[in-house]
């Protein structure tokens, strides 16, 4: 099954590749690593949320954003998340933080699709 190799993908991912080398070749392998292990991290998000195991998903998607908290997909489906488990609290908590971080960070709003899943989950 594809999420028993996700499973497996993840397992074997130990953090960034060679993090104290600035090669080129080092740094493309590294994000390339990362990037697997993101799809991974997801992939397994999107199984357990399929599967209506909300809190699973969310850990998968934390995970994720512990590797790069600029992906603006897995903040919302945090927010999908948080609205299958009827926490809107938690979920409006979370908009206002990477909202912020957005801000902060990139000097950028979220997207639009964002705004609105927010408004739409949220309200």
């Amino acid at each position: 099954r594809t999420e028993d190799l996700w499973r497996r993908a993840a397992r074997l991912y130990k953090g960034d590749f060679l993090l104290s080398l600035d090669a080129d070749w080092v740094v493309t392998r590294r994000e390339s690593l990362r990037e697997d292990y993101l799809d991974a991290m997801v992939g397994l998000g999107v199984c357990a949320r399929a599967r209506g195991d909300f809190k699973e998903a969310l850990t998968r998607y934390r995970d994720a954003l512990a590797a790069d908290p600029y992906r603006e997909d897995i903040h919302r489906a945090i927010l999908t998340c948080y609205a299958g488990l009827g926490e809107k609290g938690r979920g409006l908590a979370h908009f206002r933080q990477f909202h912020a971080l957005f801000l902060q960070d990139l000097a950028v709003e979220p997207s639009e699709e964002t705004m609105m899943l927010a408004r739409q989950l949220l309200a």
